[in-house]
């Protein structure tokens, strides 16, 4: 293939990349916006206790959710063209992992609640827990869709989910069932997944079960089902210790605080993240372009989520007081460390995609294992300082461990470390001046509310846009005329 051609080539993977990115990202922000705006109403109707029960729940049904997908959602994205002839027997597998994950949380629910120090959970986690058995029935269309690249379609099936289950709260919520509200929202909500899931998806099952694909994916899954779990702990250790040594009200503002940054930040990790890992398994035999891509990746990823998280952080108590009200004003410390921390974390999801891209989950796993007792290790250190300690640490951690990942991923695929600092460096620098000035200036509007984060909002964009210009003019000429083409294809497309 000629230079020019391969240019071409690129360009034209970094386009449908791009493109279904934004997909990707509708998804999961529609969603989550969705759920926000319900839980901005129901943060008036209900009180921090009531979200820390169910966020106990929550807690336990992220390992529940672990054992009974198994790893095989990816497992078979990872299997690229067999795919859909191997969902029939995935589809079966994963039932029988989810009635298990359902007996798993039936059994262990005394021994949860009383934990947590909260009897009344054990039933609440018991019926929550159906939620399980349900999901399993979109594992493999939700695979395919993605497998496919036609996020257009999963954002469809993503927003009727968050707007069944936020509705549905709501409406308990305003009838007086307090924190059951938010269990029956959960339900609802995987119930609607499924029928839009099957609706948007032309794969059907067959009678079938193949042996040697079982084995294949239960080999993949085991390997996943381990980074998943040791992910499920990094992800969930300050939540259990703020609920076990704080209490349900602790655990009902930290979480809050997680609401907004997740809802921009992780949603934009997640859904580039969900696309390039079928991008990569098509370049796994390509070093050249997994190098190409993975600067890329890490560049306009972190050029994207370093100035959210700043900004977030610099707005985050003019946003509390406005839209939660006076009885959250404690959850806003909290909200400024985590969005600052999951912008960083956002460019470990890079190497992360990687590794599964190439078949080798297990380096993955290798790595969690290695962060994990740090990770408790500071978490607990951290607690005596209530929820703002625990948000400081990982903030701290955050930064710690992507230098580490960067660093195990230059040493695995050979890409020299400072081209990994190169394609960071126009973000850090530029969300460190955008944040600086931002920060002085809603100190300077205090108690203005939704004026001081328009005024935010108003100033931080161009500036941000103005120092990466300075910084990295190649990065911002990459980066506008990618942006114009994709404008003008879009409107091509609607004409």
């Amino acid at each position: 293939m000629t230079p020019k051609a391969d240019q071409e080539n690129w360009n034209g993977v970094a386009k449908k990349t791009v493109n279904n990115s934004v997909w990707s990202f509708l998804g999961f922000a529609l969603g989550k916006l969705v759920a926000f705006a319900a839980t901005v109403v129901l943060a008036n109707l209900l009180v921090p206790e009531q979200f820390g029960l169910v966020g106990f729940c929550l807690v336990a049904m992220q390992f529940i959710d672990i054992i009974g997908r198994f790893g095989f959602d990816t497992a078979l994205v990872s299997r690229g063209d067999s795919a859909e002839e191997d969902g029939s027997t995935v589809l079966f597998m994963g039932l029988a992992a989810a009635i298990l994950g359902y007996a798993i949380a039936w059994f262990s629910a005394p021994t949860i609640a009383a934990f947590f120090n909260a009897p009344e959970i054990e039933f609440m986690l018991r019926v929550l827990a159906i939620v399980v058995i349900i999901d399993a029935l979109t594992l493999v269309p939700n695979a395919l869709l993605s497998l496919r690249l036609r996020f257009r379609q999963r954002l469809k099936a993503i927003v009727a989910k968050s707007i069944a289950k936020g509705t549905t709260s709501i409406a308990f919520a305003l009838q007086g069932f307090g924190v059951w509200s938010l269990i029956y929202g959960q339900i609802a909500g995987s119930i609607v997944a499924v029928i839009a899931f099957w609706l948007l998806c032309d794969w059907r099952p067959k009678l079938r079960f193949n042996k040697d694909v079982s084995r294949q994916v239960l080999r993949y899954g085991g390997s996943m089902i381990g980074v998943e779990l040791i992910g499920a702990v990094r992800s969930s250790i300050d939540l259990t210790l703020v609920g076990r040594f704080i209490g349900p009200a602790g655990l009902g503002l930290y979480t809050l605080a997680y609401k907004l940054p997740e809802l921009v930040i992780r949603s934009l990790s997640e859904a580039v993240g969900k696309v390039s890992h079928p991008v990569l398994v098509d370049f796994r035999n390509d070093p050249q372009k997994i190098s190409g891509f993975y600067l890329t990746y890490i560049r306009y990823i972190a050029l994207l989520t370093l100035p959210l998280g700043v900004g977030m952080a610099a707005v985050s108590e003019a946003f509390v007081l406005t839209f939660y009200g006076p009885n959250w004003e404690m959850a806003v410390f909290p909200m400024q460390a985590i969005s600052i921390a999951l912008a960083i974390t956002s460019v470990s999801f890079a190497p992360g995609v990687l590794y599964k891209a190439l078949n080798r989950p297990d380096i993955l796993r290798n790595i969690a294992i290695v962060k994990l007792p740090f990770l408790i290790g500071v978490t607990w250190y951290a607690i005596r300082w209530g929820i703002d300690g625990v948000a400081l640490a990982k903030l701290l951690l955050a930064t710690v461990f992507v230098w580490f990942d960067c660093y195990t991923v230059s040493r695995f695929t050979k890409i020299p470390i400072s081209s990994v600092w190169t394609a960071l460096f126009p973000a850090l620098l530029a969300s460190a001046g955008m944040g600086i000035l931002v920060s002085w200036m809603t100190q300077s509007m205090t108690n203005n509310g939704i004026w001081e984060i328009a005024a935010a909002v108003a100033v931080g964009v161009p500036l941000y846009v103005l120092l990466v210009r300075v910084v990295s003019p190649t990065a911002y000429s990459e980066l506008k005329t990618f942006l114009i083409s994709q404008r003008k294809e879009r409107k091509s497309d609607v004409r």
